[in-house]
C-alpha cells in the first residue's frame, strides 16, 4: 500500500488498539497475580492450622511420597526451602477478607 492510500488517522487509531491491547494485558495479569497470592496465602493457612490441631510439622514433611522430595521434577526441593516458614504470614490476626480488600481491581 503506498503512502497515498494510508488514511489520515491510521496511526492514531492502531496506537489506540495497541493501548487496548496493553492494558487489558495488565489487567489480565494483576487477576493472575491476585488470585495465586490468595491462594498461597490460603495454603499456607491451612498448613499453618493443620499444624496446630492436628500436631503436624517438620518430620511429617520429611516423610512424605518422594514426589515431593528434593530431588522432584514436581516440587525440585520446595518444600523442604519454602514450607519452613510458610506459616509465619498467616499466623497473623489479618483474615482473608484483608487479602481481599487489599487486592481489589
Amino acid at each position: 500500500m503506498s503512502k497515498a492510500m494510508i488514511p489520515a488517522d491510521y496511526a492514531e487509531f492502531l496506537t489506540g488498539l495497541k493501548d487496548r491491547i496493553r492494558n487489558a494485558q495488565i489487567t489480565a495479569a494483576r487477576a493472575v497475580n491476585r488470585e495465586l497470592i490468595l491462594l498461597y496465602w490460603d495454603i499456607g493457612r491451612a498448613i499453618a492450622e493443620k499444624q496446630h490441631t492436628a500436631r503436624w510439622g517438620i518430620p511429617l514433611w520429611n516423610a512424605s511420597p518422594p514426589t515431593c522430595g528434593p530431588n522432584s521434577p514436581i516440587c525440585g526441593g520446595f518444600r523442604q526451602i519454602m514450607c519452613g516458614g510458610c506459616g509465619s504470614c498467616t499466623k497473623s490476626t489479618l483474615p482473608r477478607s484483608f487479602w481481599n480488600r487489599l487486592f481489589q481491581n
